[in-house]
This record gives C-alpha cells, sequence and structure tokens, in this order.
C-alpha cells in the first residue's frame, strides 16, 4: 500500500463526516495534528532543556503535557524521563510508576528503565526488587553492564555479603585498566575500608589519585578523606590527620573531617583544638541526631579548659600523653564518624573503621 494511501482514507472518512465539505474537513485534519504531536514534541523537548538545567518541577511539567497532548497517552520517552524527574526529586512512588509505564509502552528492551528501578528500590531498602530490576538490566544489556554489577555490588554490600560486593564492583570496573568507571571504583575502595583491608583499601584510594587520565566525577575531598580513616586505624595518627586537613583544603566545609579531626585531638587531650573542631561540626550539622551529645562533649571539654587555665596561668591547650585506650573508648562508644559517599549520609557518625553505603552520585558511566 502505498504511504499516501493511510492519509487519503482519513480524510476521505472526514469528508464524509464533514457532509462532502472537504475544505472544513482538511481544516480539520490539519488542526488535529497540530493540537496532539507537535505540541507533544515540544513540550518533550522543553522538559529535556529544563531537566538539563536542574529545573526538575519544570520538567515534571513539561513532560506531563508531552503525554497528554499524545493520542491515548502513548509517550514512553516522556514517561522515561519524567521518572527519572520523580527521582530527582525523590518522589519514589511517582518515579516508580512512571518508568514502569514506560517500561510498558517501549517496544524491546529498557534497559535504562530497570537501572533506574533499582536505584530506587535500593534507597527504599526493597533489595528484592532491586535485585531483580538490576538483573533485568544485565540480561537487557546482553551481560555488558557495568551500572548493573554496580548496583548489585551495593545490594551485596546493604545484605552484608561483602565478599560478594568485592566480585561485583570489579565486574563493573572490568579487567581493561586503568579503570574509568569512578563510582564504581570507588565503591570498590569503600567496600574494602568495610571489610577492614586498609591496606589494600589505601592502593585503590592513591592509584584513584595517581591515575593517567583524571577520573571523571572523583571526589578529591572524599579519597583524602578515606585515606584518613584508614590511616588511623593503621595507627598513623598524623598521617590521618595530614588527610583530614588536605579534605578541608578542597572543602573547609566538610563536617566530617571536622568531627574525624575533633574525636582524635580529644582522644590526644589537645583541648582547645578538639574544641574548636567539634564547634564547626555542631556548625555545620545543626540537625544532626548526635550534635546533642557533642554540646554536652564541650561543654565538659570548656570547663576542663578553664580550670587548667586558673591553674596554669596563660596555657590555653591541655596536652596530657597519649593513652591507646583514650581512643578506644570513644571508638566503643560509637561517636566517631567515617566518610560516606552521599553527601546527605555523611554527617552521621558511626565508628572510625567502618564506612557506610549508598549510591554514589558521580558516574563514569554517564547513567
Amino acid at each position: 500500500m502505498s504511504p499516501v494511501a493511510p492519509v487519503f482514507i482519513v480524510l476521505l472518512i472526514a469528508i464524509l463526516v464533514a457532509g462532502g465539505d472537504w475544505q472544513s474537513a482538511l481544516a480539520k485534519v490539519r488542526s488535529s495534528g497540530k493540537n496532539t504531536v507537535e505540541p507533544s514534541k515540544e513540550n518533550l523537548a522543553l522538559g529535556l532543556s529544563k531537566y538539563k538545567q536542574k529545573d526538575f518541577d519544570g520538567a515534571i511539567d513539561a513532560f506531563l503535557q508531552a503525554i497528554y497532548f499524545n493520542r491515548s497517552s502513548y509517550n514512553p520517552q516522556a514517561y522515561y524521563w519524567l521518572g527519572l524527574s520523580y527521582q530527582e526529586k525523590k518522589s519514589d512512588a511517582k518515579a516508580v510508576e512512571a518508568l514502569k509505564k514506560s517500561i510498558e509502552q517501549t517496544i524491546g528492551p529498557s534497559p535504562q528503565s530497570h537501572l533506574h528501578l533499582a536505584q530506587i528500590y535500593l534507597r527504599n531498602d526493597r533489595l528484592n526488587e532491586a535485585t531483580t530490576e538490576a538483573n533485568q538490566a544485565w540480561v537487557e544489556f546482553h551481560s555488558k553492564a557495568p551500572e548493573a554489577h554496580n548496583i548489585l555490588g551495593l545490594i551485596a554490600q546493604k545484605r552484608g555479603d561483602l565478599h560478594g560486593a568485592d566480585d561485583q564492583f570489579l565486574g563493573a570496573l572490568g579487567d581493561k585498566k586503568p579503570w574509568r568507571y569512578t563510582e564504581a571504583w570507588m565503591n570498590y575502595a569503600e567496600n574494602l575500608i568495610k571489610e577492614k583491608r586498609w591496606g589494600d583499601a589505601i592502593i585503590q584510594l592513591h592509584d584513584m589519585l595517581n591515575n593517567r587520565a583524571p577520573l571523571k566525577g572523583l571526589s578529591l575531598e572524599q579519597v583524602y578523606l578515606d585515606i584518613g580513616i584508614c590511616l588511623l586505624a593503621k595507627g598513623d595518627h598524623q598521617g590521618a590527620m595530614d588527610n583530614w586537613h588536605e579534605t578541608l583544603n578542597y572543602n573547609p566545609d566538610n563536617a566530617m573531617a571536622h568531627l574525624q579531626l575533633a574525636l582524635l585531638l580529644d582522644s590526644e587531650r589537645h583541648i582547645s583544638s578538639a574544641i574548636k573542631e567539634y564547634k564547626e561540626y555542631i556548625r555545620l550539622s545543626p540537625d544532626n541526631p548526635q550534635v546533642a551529645k557533642i554540646k554536652n562533649q564541650v561543654l565538659k571539654l570548656e570547663q576542663i579548659l578553664r580550670s587548667t587555665q586558673n591553674t596554669t596561668a596563660g596555657e590555653g591547650e591541655m596536652k596530657t600523653p597519649y593513652s591507646s585506650s583514650s581512643y578506644e573508648d570513644k571508638e566503643e562508644k560509637n561517636t566517631a564518624p567515617v566518610a560516606s559517599k552521599d553527601n546527605k549520609k555523611k554527617d552521621n557518625p558511626v565508628p572510625p573503621i567502618s564506612t557506610p553505603t549508598g549510591p554514589q552520585t558521580s558516574k563514569e558511566s554517564g547513567f
């Protein structure tokens, strides 16, 4: 059949409905096309532009309009980007609904939609569903899916299967070096920290810093923070402090670096310096549930400092010989934090010999 035939049939039907008035019928057909297809494309383009500008509310409005103007609400591409916009807004229920609609309407595989569903389920601790979606993405990518391996590694990490997480992160990185997948490499290094493999973790972190080509999206402040944690665990206190100060060179408002420094200085009885670092952490993390305890510790240290100053005129810093038990006591009380990949999580203090999980925001893969 000629490609003109369907258009002719539509026009013929319109003429019959219009009582033989072909001019009004043709105008109606043209008007119909103008009010559906073109506005849908225009709103889709607008939504993509808004998304790139990180105007996610504007993007959501535009994608909804693109869907509305399409006949029968068929617009898998608009649904996909609508899901991503809701994901950025952390409107997870709406994001899941939109992504599932995109998969339903798409002819053929939808691996990226499955990856995003896995991410959403993971951050909501729906690990079985996250595993299903990540595996489906892996299948639809024909087993060449670094992003799927990375998500499966994070899932294994949350399940407490650290060795399994290592395998998945290494699967994401691949055999070819130098590695370029920044998020998976960082996840691998921090998983080694969880396993208390301090030396291996330091090697990976230094390799990231010294990579032949700078890694896209690498957080240097995070790398130095993690190196400091490893060195502290190995007993190199000065090396730990040097790396945390390097973290603060990149970001003076890194709350976790201030708290790590405060805890170490406190354990070594450098009281005035510890107070200063504690107060910086309090300033930067006013909503953290641990702040009340830290404020009490600051009050105690200030009382000790005043007492010392009254007995030793002009001495603003009290220092006693370092005792290994002083820091171990703090560790047992679970007051020392470590770094987190997720900026919103890295203010939650946890023991310094562990590192939290969570999806990485910086990605070499571009996904």
